[in-house]
């Protein structure tokens, strides 16, 4: 039976399992092997299904209500692996809290289902919506490395 079709699919009811703090549902997005990982906000690195599962139980034990605006996403996508970087606007109560940057790692299944297999969220820094003016290139210890995205297969 497929459930997420896509990866898309899967990282709606990511989404949705999160604001519900459904753990079952939770789970059932997940990858069922030791390769997942998993790291929240300020916390250490959660490796395997076993450990994954502990980290959103422990979140989900007293959770706030929380819903999520997703902005800039951006995909990379292959025929069996999708990278979605997102930009997590989170309110609670209506209340706006934070901001959070997000890289979702989703993987096709032997079954053509897509599950997600790694997840990387860290607070967005308060600066970083500069004015243009403060910012050049020449600033910028990187300002010669390329500027193309390459993906590795």
């Amino acid at each position: 039976m497929i459930k997420f079709a896509s990866a898309s699919a899967a990282e709606s009811a990511f989404y949705s399992a999160f604001e519900q703090a459904d753990l079952p549902r939770m789970m059932e997005i997940w990858a069922r092997n030791d390769n997942v990982v998993c790291i929240h906000p300020g916390a250490p690195r959660m490796e395997g299904v076993a450990q994954v599962r502990e980290s959103w139980m422990e979140l989900f034990r007293d959770p706030p209500i929380l819903k999520f605006s997703l902005l800039d996403v951006r995909v990379t996508k292959t025929e069996g692996l999708a990278i979605h970087q997102v930009r997590e606007e989170i309110e609670i109560d209506g209340q706006y809290i934070s901001m959070m940057l997000s890289t979702n790692v989703y993987e096709r299944g032997v079954d053509s289902n897509w599950y997600m297999t790694s997840r990387h969220s860290s607070p967005e820094p308060d600066d970083y919506l500069m004015d243009d003016e403060e910012f050049s290139p020449e600033d910028d210890d990187d300002h010669n490395l390329a500027k193309e995205a390459v993906v590795l297969h």
